[in-house]
């Protein structure tokens, strides 16, 4: 999925992201190279939004997400796998195990949103933490896909376009541990059909990756609205 800004229900940065933290951009730049200190509101998106007075959806790239000050919160990055209702996926999982941490208080809404799902689903849990640099990766892989696609686009719309599947490197809510990918899974442990693969791009899924996407089937869409209100219900 993607939040608030980005679930396979609720996304922009790629179609399961939930956005949590208050665009941690100064928390990213001090992140821990391994995950071992140390978001922190729940939505960025929501929050940004809120903060401006508007409602339309702001992407990463806008320097309005910039501009927001931002602190950061103190909060220990916690490993989400000592948690047992949570079900941690292990297809991002690489030397490190960055990946499993989150910040202290997203964990907790995490945990609470998972007590609010229908009895026989589960909370799947895929991306926390998101070092810096692996950050920056993503993001220029994926310009550059942009790019050679796109020949004939300036470098401000190639970024622009980016960033609806990849937050900006220097602003990420996942280098701040602030950020997490997540989907739904059975009792089982089987991930649901939510009308995309995991992380599908905008171009891949034609625009189905996004919240409130046409198009996809009613089971799907009734899966992102069972995802989406404790998701939503779980911020501070």
């Amino acid at each position: 999925m993607a939040s608030l800004a980005h679930t396979p229900a609720m996304d922009t940065d790629s179609v399961r992201e939930l956005t949590v933290g208050a665009l941690l951009r100064g928390a990213a730049e001090q992140s821990p190279a391994a995950p071992t200190c140390s978001a922190t509101s729940w939505g960025a998106d929501q929050h940004l939004r809120d903060h401006l007075g508007m409602s339309e959806i702001i992407l990463m790239s806008d320097p309005r997400v910039a501009a927001v000050p931002v602190q950061e919160c103190g909060e220990p990055l916690v490993d989400i796998r000592r948690e047992a209702p949570l079900l941690v996926d292990l297809r991002k999982q690489d030397d490190s195990d960055a990946c499993f941490f989150l910040r202290e208080g997203v964990l907790e809404r995490l945990l609470k949103a998972q007590t609010q799902l229908p009895a026989g689903l589960r909370v799947l849990v895929v991306e926390g933490y998101r070092p810096p640099a692996l950050q920056r990766r993503y993001f220029e892989n994926y310009a550059a896909r942009l790019r050679a696609e796109q020949p004939g686009w300036t470098g401000e719309q190639i970024r622009s376009a980016a960033s609806r599947f990849v937050s900006p490197p220097e602003i990420a809510p996942h280098s701040a541990g602030a950020a997490v990918d997540l989907t739904l899974a059975d009792a089982d442990g089987r991930e649901l059909d939510l009308g995309t693969r995991m992380n599908a791009t905008p171009e891949e899924s034609a625009g189905a990756c996004y919240t409130d996407a046409a198009g996809i089937s009613a089971p799907a869409i009734g899966e992102r609205c069972v995802l989406e209100r404790p998701i939503g219900g779980s911020r501070r």
